[in-house]
């Protein structure tokens, strides 16, 4: 079996989209609008009408939804001023989603110790037994960051401006003297307004510097074999022998996936060829994040999918390799690497199996863990 063990971190990747811009309205109609924009996948307008209902109105509940906005957006430091005026004004525990969000926010900004008091509230509270269970979950994890300490040797640095641009850059990985990523690689605010063009994140290569303190290469995008018109193409990994390509498409709706399937590629004599579905590992769920690996002597492709009847939320699972692009019926890696929570990025290399989980006790959001096989 896995044998988890605890790693530092955070890995994370999503496709930001731009809100509309508001006209004036009544409060009921932003009402309306706003729900809808959080129906459709689009926080950052509904973050917008929100805020304007508040201003009008002074609702509570409004300021509530700015506050939890705020949070879902990673936006801790306002996230935190918003709720530590309701939760400390909430003199009659009205709110306990609240104040575990309260927690939250605490715990993200480092404030361990006050974010175990507050988690310690919400179980001695005990009005929510999910809330008390999840807050358990992020006290042990506190306790973890209260003890961790910044390794001395670790240093992070930029690939610099060619490689880089203002939108998301996700799912790295290098190979052949080459690294390859998933990117909108726009210069521009993207607004999804029937007139956006090809906005559509692409996979790009980048070589590294010929120089110490050199910077990345200018990135070039790949050929439209890989870069579907109309998809999302993300998650790309290759395989340890550098001939086989796995990437991710997807459709959106609003901010949401709405499918996400594995396909692969071969490389040739003139480079990769033309992309197939992987055939095994998809289905009536959202599979994404393949990663080529080993288990029992045998090829295999570990891949992140939301499959009914695992053990909560987004797992991990393993398929056998049977052949180029064909592969077996997904096996679970159970509850010893899955959690209710969401599993992610699985990466493997020499026996271990590094992924990202919320569902593990860490130190906020997802962190990187890594698992040995015995």
């Amino acid at each position: 079996m896995f044998k988890s063990v605890v790693s530092l971190g955070l890995l994370l990747w999503a496709v930001h989209l731009s809100a509309q811009p508001l006209n004036r309205s009544t409060p009921d109609a932003m009402l309306k609008a706003a729900k809808q924009a959080e129906e459709e996948g689009n926080p950052y307008a509904a973050l917008e009408y929100y805020e304007n209902i508040y201003q009008e109105t002074k609702d509570p509940l409004a300021n509530h939804a700015v506050a939890r906005l705020h949070f879902e957006l990673r936006d801790y430091q306002r996230a935190e001023r918003l709720l530590s005026k309701i939760v400390l004004r909430d003199r009659r525990n009205m709110y306990p989603d609240l104040k575990f969000l309260y927690a939250m926010t605490l715990k993200h900004n480092g404030k361990y110790a006050d974010a175990e008091d507050m988690f310690g509230q919400v179980i001695a509270d005990g009005l929510d037994s999910a809330l008390v269970a999840r807050s358990k979950l992020e006290m042990a994890g506190c306790k973890l960051g209260r003890k961790a300490k910044q390794p001395e040797t670790l240093k992070v640095t930029n690939i610099g401006k060619k490689a880089n641009s203002p939108q998301t850059e996700a799912s790295p990985w290098y190979s052949g003297g080459e690294l390859y990523f998933s990117s909108l690689a726009s210069k521009d605010v993207i607004v999804i307004d029937g007139k956006e063009g090809d906005w559509y994140a692409k996979i790009y290569t980048t070589k590294p510097p010929t120089q110490e303190g050199g910077e990345f290469s200018a990135p070039a995008v790949l050929g439209t074999n890989i870069n579907r018109e109309g998809w999302h193409q993300g998650n790309v990994s290759i395989a340890p022998d550098g001939k086989t390509m796995y990437f991710t498409r997807q459709e959106l709706e609003g901010n949401y996936v709405r499918t996400s399937k594995i396909y692969y590629t071969l490389k040739g004599d003139e480079g990769w060829g033309a992309a197939n579905e992987v055939a095994g590992v998809n289905g009536d769920y959202i599979a994404r994040h393949p990663c080529e690996g080993e288990l029992y002597g045998e090829k295999v492709l570990f891949f992140v999918a939301d499959i009914p009847g695992g053990q909560g939320g987004f797992d991990i699972y393993y398929a056998t390799k049977k052949r180029d692009g064909v592969f077996g019926l997904p096996v679970n890696l159970g509850p010893v690497i899955n959690t209710p929570g969401e599993e992610a990025s699985p990466f493997y290399q020499d026996g271990k199996l590094y992924f990202s989980s919320n569902g593990h006790p860490s130190l906020g959001g997802l962190d990187v863990f890594v698992s040995e096989w015995d």
